[in-house]
């Protein structure tokens, strides 16, 4: 009898840590690295990114909605940009955002509101189903 209300908190714990590690977060980045750890993070678990300032990056982003195997996350992903800017440094090379198909078309969605993307370049791909409000 001792080991009951023992065993049963080790089991509310593993539910509460496994909820408290997939629950959705809230990000704030100001510069290309913040951005680049925020990515995966929201991937994981969904959520959201806002900027602070301007973002300048000079290389290709981490994929939305992607695991490192490029398969999708099916997270609910919201991106806003505060009125601010995404920008390339040194020309228009690199894409802004690669977001990765949800699985069902009922899925989540990447939705990116708020954001002036300048300088990049998109090419390649059939761009998907988008949506404006």
């Amino acid at each position: 009898m001792f080991y009951y209300p023992f065993i049963l908190s080790l089991i509310v714990f593993a539910h509460l840590f496994t909820y408290l590690e997939s629950a959705p977060v809230s990000i704030t980045v100001q510069n290309e690295e913040d951005l680049e750890k925020a990515i995966p993070k929201v991937n994981e678990s969904g959520g959201s990114i806002t900027f602070e300032r301007d973002i300048l990056f000079s290389q290709d982003l981490t994929p939305l909605n992607a695991d490192s195997g490029l398969r999708p996350t099916n997270q609910a992903i919201t991106i806003d940009g505060g009125r601010h800017a995404l920008k390339v440094k040194n020309g228009g090379e690199f894409p802004g955002f690669f977001i990765r198909g949800y699985e069902n078309a009922g899925d989540n969605m990447v939705i990116i509101k708020n954001l002036t993307i300048e300088g990049a370049t998109a090419k390649g791909g059939d761009g998907g189903i988008g949506y404006k409000d």
